[in-house]
């Protein structure tokens, strides 16, 4: 580091919030699927080989959109687990001690 860089650093730097989002840990080292492809992966996984597609299908329909303004394509993963959770207890009939 040039010693014009290293001594424009102040020495008691106040704290800093660094906001990222999840995409933030796809490159390595981490190599982690985005939101998008976890996403799709439980889908795939857990559901019924149409799911995903009609999933996608009905939030397009819906016209839902984001904070950022975007439209949404594809559900949030906290939304989809919720869901699959509620749909398994009623079921089986079974209800998590909360």
């Amino acid at each position: 580091m040039p010693n014009s860089i290293f001594h424009s650093i102040p020495r008691n730097p106040k704290p800093v919030l660094f906001w990222t989002g999840a995409g933030i840990s796809i490159d390595p080292p981490a190599s982690l699927p985005s939101g998008y492809k976890l996403t799709k992966d439980i889908v795939d996984a857990f559901c019924l080989p149409e799911t995903w597609a009609d999933i996608t299908s009905l939030l397009s329909q819906a016209n839902f959109y984001g904070f950022s303004g975007n439209k949404k394509t594809f559900p949030r993963l906290e939304a989809l687990l919720g869901s699959m959770v509620s749909i398994e207890c009623n079921l089986f009939e079974f209800h998590p001690v909360r």
